[in-house]
């Protein structure tokens, strides 16, 4: 039985298959995408229990795809990845449930992930 459906949203082809077989192997169903327009497009057209979202998309930043899952799906759960030599987020009122610095390792991806899905499911969550 499946855990859930997981978005992952990265320009880089080798991260989506990386995530994609390590996150399938934890027991989630996984869609990927390569940048912001499709992410939201695909979201229209399927319920993901969480996002794993690149700050570092072409086309639409990472923060826009963020401001937009807010504003379209603000129960949406979603996990930003970014490099630490990100600058400063721009102003906005969108937040993330959780954050990785690239690089990580898969098990802190992992434990992150169950964190917050647990921590939602026994309904701790707060916004």
């Amino acid at each position: 039985m499946s855990r859930g459906r997981i978005l992952v949203v990265d320009d880089e082809p080798d991260m989506r298959e990386m995530l994609d077989y390590h996150l399938t192997e934890e027991g989630f169903e996984v869609d990927t995408v390569a940048d912001g327009p499709a992410a939201l497009l695909r979201m229209s057209a399927r319920d993901f229990c969480l996002v794993l979202l690149d700050l570092h998309l072409p086309r639409m930043t990472g923060y826009q795809v963020l401001e937009s899952i807010r504003a379209r799906w603000p129960s949406q759960l979603v996990i930003t990845v970014s490099s630490t030599v990100v600058g400063p987020a721009p102003t906005s009122t969108a937040r993330a449930d959780g954050h990785l610095d690239k690089p990580f390792e898969l098990e802190e991806l992992s434990s992150v992930v169950l964190e917050i899905l647990d921590r939602t499911r026994s309904g701790e969550a707060s916004r």
